[in-house]
């Protein structure tokens, strides 16, 4: 169960806590074009599974599991992509959030299991965007200027469950990062960046923090 940001105060800073069962990682920096990608990558089936990015235009994306209970209905003209292919085009092609909704255009997310998810997408403009399935379409949440914290619940009903968790005296990691984000105010630095890590991450249960890592894409 991850948590991943992108905070802007007053630069772009992002950053993430892969919380996962014990497994083995791999950070690599991959040619790319005429640049290079730094990419997060865990070991699945022999194979390395990359969940996080950044490339050198500074556009970055985290990869996380959605917990939600609905089924994916396929709908007459879809044209489907799947999440792994609009991560690895945008961090080969794109320099912005712009290019990643381009990428995107009119086609739907497409899952080979039952299990899904959704991304973070940043780039060192101010922009973010959070994308994710619905039964029947996509879920896209393009934004500006704004500081942006994902965790695992429906992007929509995280920011509910956080109002929720405040009223019953409890503790949400996305609340949490958010009420961090706000006491720094304008100049977050890296230090605060995994102070935010650090309180946001899991230590207890089958999925724990493996690896956190801040990016400064400046």
């Amino acid at each position: 169960m991850c948590t991943s940001f992108a905070i802007y105060n007053p630069r772009p800073l992002y950053g993430m806590n892969f919380d996962f069962p014990d497994v083995e990682l791999k950070f690599s920096i991959e040619p790319a074009g005429e640049g290079r990608i730094f990419y997060l990558g865990f070991k699945w089936d022999g194979s390395y599974r990359k969940v996080a990015g950044v490339n050198m235009a500074g556009l970055f994306v985290a990869a996380q599991i959605l917990v939600a209970q609905f089924e994916i209905e396929p709908q007459p003209g879809d044209i489907p992509i799947t999440p792994y292919e609009l991560f690895s085009r945008a961090l080969e092609n794109g320099r912005g959030v712009d290019d990643v909704l381009g990428i995107l255009g009119n086609r739907r997310l497409a899952y080979t299991t039952l299990r899904k998810g959704h991304q973070l997408y940043a780039d060192a403009r101010g922009n973010t965007c959070v994308i994710e399935p619905g039964p029947n379409s996509n879920r896209v949440y393009p934004l500006t200027g704004c500081n942006t914290v994902l965790t695992n619940n429906l992007f929509e009903r995280q920011r509910v469950r956080a109002a929720e968790a405040m009223q019953r005296l409890g503790v949400d990691r996305y609340q949490i990062a958010h009420q961090w984000i706000r006491e720094r105010g304008a100049n977050f630095t890296i230090e605060d960046g995994f102070e935010l890590l650090r309180k946001t991450m899991l230590t207890r249960g089958r999925f724990t923090t493996q690896c956190s890592f801040i990016v400064d894409p400046g």
